[in-house]
């Protein structure tokens, strides 16, 4: 199936946000969060928060490069969690929003994966930008379970530079 870019065009706060992490438990089983190297941009809230998730790692590596985001020098530590459950209620209690995930509170960037380690939702918080990485088909499913997501994405054509919103 061929992905294709859907941006958030408004940030996923409250109910749209609580609505998107119970609607990425069902697309996805893996999701990741960025620190910096050593946790010392984290104040103590998000060294907790890793802590509490630790359980639910997948694996840790230091990178230079994910979703959405290429380091120009050094790499930093990205983590994979299993999303379960008990993870994605932490995540529900740690922000309200999408773009919450970042430094100093929280760790960076959560983005949603699918089985097979793809992206299916990337956010890149301090920049204000999210969007999806899913086919025609997921995104119609997408819609069909959270209708009010039809007015917060907009197909973005990278061949044709230009972005518009799914209706036109």
């Amino acid at each position: 199936m061929k992905k294709r870019i859907y941006n958030l065009l408004k940030e996923p706060r409250d109910n749209d946000y609580r609505d998107l992490l119970d609607f990425a438990i069902r697309e996805c089983k893996y999701f990741l969060l960025v620190t910096d190297k050593d946790n010392k941009q984290l104040c103590p809230t998000g060294k907790l928060l890793l802590e509490r998730l630790s359980q639910f790692l997948y694996k840790l590596e230091m990178k230079s490069e994910w979703p959405g985001t290429i380091l120009l020098h050094g790499q930093v530590p990205v983590y994979t969690y299993f999303l379960v459950p008990e993870s994605l209620v932490i995540l529900k209690k740690s922000a309200t929003s999408l773009y919450q995930w970042q430094r100093p509170n929280l760790p960076d960037d959560l983005c949603f994966l699918r089985s097979d380690e793809t992206p299916w939702l990337v956010n890149i918080a301090h920049e204000n930008d999210g969007y999806f990485e899913i086919s025609e088909q997921e995104k119609k499913h997408l819609v069909s379970v959270l209708p009010h997501y039809r007015a917060m994405i907009s197909y973005y054509d990278m061949t044709e530079k230009h972005s518009f919103k799914e209706d036109e």
